[in-house]
């Protein structure tokens, strides 16, 4: 019998254990991906750096890129004939004269193009892919380490996605919140949509910088790194100075057609500010210190309108590494808020004004006038409240009352109800005064009846003792 009794407690326990965990609801970040498809750069010309010519031979270019000759890097060409369906492109040419090819391009079996070089159709090239991406998307909340994103990257609205050690090599486009720390992005950046934020920290934004002579080729990626993308925060209404420094960065390159390698600091040519900063907020022009080796931007100004994590963008371009970085910043403009108390009870239907915002360092603010005479009860008994006043100084509301505040910071202000009965006194009227009562206001009459009313039934009771003993 003890056995089965244990089991049957083991079964209990596992059916309450089972009932506790299914009612425990966890939140996770529900990720997607799909196709996409990067359209193909109309802007490419034909030949190599690696070889030292360019032209503008469109189709020529197109061909190169798919067959990876003259030093390009062979990437599959899609066609969409409607916009839904993609194909692989084949490339052929063949060469008719001196300097003349008739070039080729099918997809799914058909001819899409065939025509000399130097002969282009806009509508044929504006149909042409580059490459097939993966784009990722997130919703929900989750952290994403070490890892690398090849095609774009999404974080939906209402999402909140931390990323960690991650390589971007795409966009990545956020309308809910992402928090990115040290990560990388190359040739790509932080875009935000609708209300979407970027909180970035410890993270390089780099450029993939090619270089080539007679001597060799060479690759590097330059850029600049951002501890944080929030400046520090700003007060409406106070005077604001914030110096933004850019290190210099190393760049490895071939000055010319026949030169040997070279490595060179290198500092940015322009760093503008790309929408607009808080109202009353200006950027100057990048200044550079040469023995600092160190590019600074001065932000200045007296913000008139607070407002939290409001957004801007800043460009770094730099011309012989062709870097050109467009990324995300944050500054909080903080104001001063007036909070409404009422100490201890209020009549019936009042309540406190609601509190004031964004009001800015120095400015006059005119407090709500003290309500009036209220006629009402409390615990039941009728009289009239009367407000004490608005007061700073809670323990001292009758001497420090106040109509106006020159706001200097956060503050609240204090007021209290008084409430007087209206009931009147008892009067005691001349010619009936009464003595005081002394534990019994018993009528002294009744007590001398009892008494001789016992009396009696005593004597009654001896005189018959008497003649029961004789």
């Amino acid at each position: 019998m003890e056995h089965v009794k244990k089991r049957r407690i083991l079964f209990v326990a596992i059916l309450v254990l089972s009932m506790v965990l299914v009612g425990i609801s966890t939140v996770s970040a529900a990720s997607r991906t799909q196709d996409v498809y990067l359209p193909y750069d109309v802007t490419v010309k034909s030949g190599s750096s690696a070889y030292g010519f360019t032209d503008g031979d469109r189709w020529s270019a197109i061909y190169e890129k798919i067959m990876g000759t003259n030093g390009t890097t062979k990437q599959t060409i899609w066609h969409s004939e409607d916009g839904s369906s993609y194909y692989t492109v084949e490339a052929s040419r063949a060469l008719t004269g001196m300097h003349t090819y008739i070039y080729t391009f099918k997809a799914n079996g058909k001819v899409i193009y065939q025509g000399e070089n130097g002969k282009m159709d806009a509508a044929i090239i504006a149909k042409l892919y580059d490459r097939k991406l993966i784009k990722t998307i997130y919703s929900g909340t989750e952290t994403v380490k070490d890892k690398t994103f090849d095609g774009p990257v999404e974080v939906e609205q209402g999402a909140n996605i931390t990323f960690e050690n991650c390589k971007f090599n795409y966009d990545l486009t956020t309308y809910g919140v992402s928090n990115v720390s040290n990560s990388t992005f190359t040739d790509s950046t932080a875009i935000n949509k609708g209300k979407g934020i970027t909180y970035i920290t410890d993270t390089y934004f780099g450029h993939l910088a090619s270089s080539s002579s007679f001597y060799g080729k060479t690759s590097s990626i330059v850029g600049v790194k951002i501890k944080s993308n929030r400046l520090a925060d700003a007060t409406k209404g106070m005077a604001y100075t914030e110096s933004l420094n850019f290190p210099d960065f190393s760049y490895t390159y071939y000055p010319g057609s026949f030169s040997p390698k070279v490595t060179k600091k290198m500092h940015y040519d322009s760093i503008n500010v790309v929408g607009n900063l808080p109202t009353g907020l200006v950027a100057g022009s990048a200044s550079y210190d040469a023995a600092a080796e160190n590019t600074v931007v001065k932000i200045s100004g007296t913000p008139s309108m607070g407002g939290r994590d409001q957004k801007f963008n800043v460009n770094f371009k730099e011309g012989v590494s062709k870097l050109d970085i467009t990324i995300p910043m944050l500054i909080n403009v903080n104001a001063y808020s007036v909070e409404y108390k009422v100490l201890g009870d209020s009549p019936a239907g009042f309540t406190a004004p609601s509190t004031v915002t964004g009001i800015g360092h120095g400015e006059v603010v005119n407090l709500n006038a003290a309500p009036g005479k209220i006629v009402g009860k409390k615990n039941g008994v009728h009289g009239v409240w009367e407000f004490t006043g608005w007061s700073t100084d809670k323990d001292n509301l009758e001497a420090s009352k106040t109509t106006s505040l020159n706001v200097m910071k956060n503050t609240t202000v204090y007021g209290k109800w008084k409430f007087t009965s209206d009931k009147k006194p008892s009067i005691t009227k001349p010619g009936n005064k009464r003595g005081p009562k002394t534990g019994d206001s018993n009528n002294i009459g009744g007590y001398l009846l009892v008494l001789g009313a016992t009396s009696v039934i005593l004597a009654v009771v001896a005189k018959r003792r008497g003649s029961w003993k004789e």
